[in-house]
């Protein structure tokens, strides 16, 4: 085994998904068995300043439809956030499935409850789309999880704070996106 990965205290089981900025493993702690979703940002795909955004904003929220960011982590070849793993993948896998009428519901909430908790604290998330809703099924339903805060924003003193440069997922995003604007509005609309 690579000796990035035996410094780690968590073991790779396999990759789970890419992203534009770095690969998304599942792995399990050495000690504890507890399975986690190791996110390994490459150190030239994203600048600092947006890796911390990242991470300011996963610490910042704590609530039970954003996933949890657990550990940070430093190699030689990048950086490693440590996340809660959501075994039911993407909203995107299930999205042709035949999740009910009322699964569609409780999803739905679930998204509007996190991103309503991401707002009061200040947060837009701005790449609100399928890949970026994880699922778990427990106590007999579905529940979602918003991630990937990469390109989040923190909201300014005005309500519509201008951006730089575009960011986020054309088929989602709200038309003030396309003009650099970022508000609470576009990721409801997404």
């Amino acid at each position: 085994m690579n000796s990035r990965h035996q410094r780690s205290s968590y073991r790779l089981l396999g990759l789970v998904g890419n992203g534009q900025f770095g690969r998304v493993y599942c792995g399990v702690h050495r000690k504890t068995g507890q399975l986690v979703a190791i996110k390994y940002v490459h150190r030239h795909s994203l600048s600092t300043h947006a890796f911390l955004r990242e991470l300011h904003c996963l610490l910042s929220l704590t609530h039970p439809n954003i996933v949890t960011c657990y550990a940070l982590e430093h190699s030689d070849e990048g950086r490693r956030l440590v996340l809660e793993y959501c075994a039911g993948g993407t909203l995107r896998s299930h999205m042709l499935s035949s999740l009910s009428l009322a699964d569609i519901l409780n999803l739905v909430a679930d998204v509007l409850c996190g991103l309503a908790h991401a707002h009061q604290q200040g947060i837009v998330h701005c790449d609100i789309k399928p890949e970026n809703i994880l699922l778990s099924y427990r106590d007999g339903r579905w529940r979602a999880k918003i991630s990937d805060f990469g390109i989040a924003k923190l909201i300014q003193e005005q309500p519509h704070q201008k951006g730089s440069g575009q960011t986020g997922s054309p088929a989602y995003m709200a038309p003030e996106r396309f003009y650099c604007q970022y508000s609470p509005a576009a990721d409801v609309y997404a």
